[in-house]
């Protein structure tokens, strides 16, 4: 595209020619093929309206690329079959405002299937993807056909045969089979893409976070921040001549934050809503499971589900300061839910559901909703905590270490200040800890057992487990790093935690009462020998465990207590 105003302004669309490639003659200068002259001249400044397109490719792989700026969108596909992205970055350079102007991906028509990973769609100005099918037809795509009054309920479907071009503006399509069609009835490719995205980051952008008109979906493990309107829109739409309407959306694991705030505001943080809506379901099987929801100051609602049908909402964590029923409802039927955790400080949710009553919604039109206030009084924390949850636009960076470790260790030890030391509780905190200041639990009630006396010896046997550390890789913070910053005005907040370890801890106290011409020293030593055999064996193994006389009868003299952060049944 010629960058300029009124009638220099000048832009091609060609397919290049099959017969030469495109060319670096040197680090600064790209050759191009046309297949035709066009009205460019020498020295004209030139935008690329989009960084990557494909049209009619297979089995492509996009990996570790990033993207700072476009004309229009990041990646575009058309035709595209068997798609692969994987740490595909699209962000802001030098603290700018935004990225690529319009969309970060963009795929039309897309065939089998699409496989994203580890990327990141940042302060966009409209989506982070799209995936589409519009009427885009050749031998070999599937058609689905539904009534113009009905446009996603569909009544037939069948695979055109061949083609036949009568003019620029019609054509003669052959069907492998009779298929029933009206003049008048709406037409949608069928050959929809599985959708397959995993940690993917959405951030700061002017739209929605993935707008899905596919099946077969996919998602988990992905982070969508402050997106202005909805995080998932599903939404087939006679205003854009796009679809087909969706079917089996698993949207597993995820974490939204502060999503629903901006200028593409819609009723929901997942939003469900056919264009227009239908008096019926059409959107089936969608299930919303064991994700972290913390909703902005004005994030609307949780769920805006419109014609859908068996919707299915668990073990989910949901943060919100909001009275507002969670979700709302139009012309859906099978909607339920369970296990679900809701956080709320401010006020109270009296209802959990509503039925929309505008344009088209009818309440009579919605059945089976089972959607009790026992779904949502679950007590459990948020199940995903991501390494970037709270970090954009900080300074500091998380650094996650991941291995495992474990130890075993026998300690003779009675004191209070011996079991402070071997919980890791510092000089700061053991006044605390005597003062009963400080809650105890799991592991760490330890150190209140005190039944050692001089007739008793005591044996402490430590299985510890440790899987991964989090740790600021930079611990140098200014007060805008902080997302509480009245936590310094108030002049509560003290410290930063800077390093976490995630593990569990499990102690096993033995005791054993001595006679006045018992030995402690030959004791201490025959336990000691007697614990470390239990170290070998598997408890399914118990047994077949092998002790001698000496060792059953000093077995037989120990009584034990459990403290771990593991909770025997």
């Amino acid at each position: 595209m010629r960058s300029a105003f009124g009638s220099n302004t000048y832009e091609i669309y060609q397919s290049p020619p099959t017969d030469a490639n495109t060319t670096l003659v040197s680090p600064s200068i790209l050759r191009l093929p046309l297949r035709s002259s066009t009205q460019f001249l020498k020295g004209d400044p030139v935008v690329a309206r989009y960084v990557i397109y494909g049209q009619d490719i297979t089995d492509i792989t996009i990996q570790s690329i990033t993207i700072y700026t476009s004309w229009g969108m990041g990646f575009v596909t058309l035709r595209a079959k068997r798609l692969n992205i994987n740490n595909y970055y699209v962000l802001p350079q030098n603290g700018r405002w935004m990225s690529t102007i319009v969309d970060c991906m963009h795929f039309i028509d897309t065939r089998e299937y699409v496989s994203m990973s580890d990327s990141k769609c940042q302060a966009m100005g409209d989506d982070a993807t799209n995936w589409t099918d519009p009427l885009d037809v050749e031998v070999d795509t599937s058609l689905e056909f539904s009534n113009n009054q009905q446009p996603f309920t569909v009544h037939d479907n069948e695979t055109i045969a061949s083609l036949i071009f009568n003019s620029t503006n019609s054509r003669k399509i052959i069907f492998t089979n009779i298929v029933s069609v009206n003049v008048g009835d709406w037409a949608c490719v069928a050959n929809t893409p599985t959708l397959t995205i995993r940690n993917l980051t959405v951030a700061n952008n002017r739209a929605r976070g993935v707008l899905l008109e596919t099946r077969n979906i996919d998602i988990r493990q992905s982070l969508f921040y402050r997106t202005s309107g909805s995080a998932v829109l599903i939404q087939p739409s006679m205003y854009w001549h796009e679809g087909p309407e969706a079917r089996k959306v698993s949207l597993i694991e995820n974490i939204y934050i502060d999503n629903n705030e901006g200028i593409a505001q819609g009723k929901g943080i997942i939003t469900i809503l056919p264009h227009p809506p239908q008096l019926i379901s059409v959107i089936n099987d969608i299930r919303i499971e064991s994700s972290t929801f913390y909703f902005g100051i004005h994030s609307q609602e949780l769920l805006q589900c419109d014609n859908t049908n068996k919707l299915f909402i668990s073990g989910n964590y949901i943060a919100t300061n909001n009275s507002i029923p969670l979700i709302s409802i139009c012309n859906s039927r099978n909607i339920s839910a369970e296990n679900n955790c809701v956080v709320n400080n401010q006020t109270k949710i009296d209802e959990y559901y509503t039925f929309d009553e505008t344009n088209l919604c009818l309440k009579n039109l919605s059945s089976l909703i089972d959607l009790p206030p026992s779904a949502f009084n679950s007590s459990f924390p948020p199940p995903v905590i991501r390494k970037d949850f709270f970090l954009y636009n900080h300074q500091y960076q998380l650094n996650i270490r991941n291995y495992f470790e474990y130890s075993f260790e026998i300690h003779i030890i009675n004191s209070f200040t011996e079991k402070a030391n071997l919980l890791g509780i510092d000089n700061n905190l053991k006044l605390n800890v005597l003062a009963g200041l400080v809650d105890l639990s799991g592991s760490s009630k330890l150190i209140d057992y005190c039944q050692s006396t001089k007739q008793n010896e005591q044996f402490i046997l430590q299985y510890s487990i440790i899987t991964h550390f989090h740790e600021l890789a930079n611990h140098r913070f200014t007060k805008s790093d902080i997302k509480h910053q009245n936590l310094f005005d108030q002049q509560v907040a003290t410290h930063v935690v800077t390093d976490i370890v995630y593990g569990t801890e499990i102690f096993l106290v033995f005791d054993r009462k001595l006679s006045d011409n018992e030995n402690h020293a030959e004791i201490q030593n025959s336990a000691k020998k007697l614990l470390k055999i239990i170290k070998t064996f598997q408890i399914s193994d118990i047994d077949q465990l092998d002790l001698k006389n000496n060792e059953k009868q000093l077995a037989e003299t120990l009584t034990c207590q459990y403290y771990g952060d593991i909770q025997l049944e």
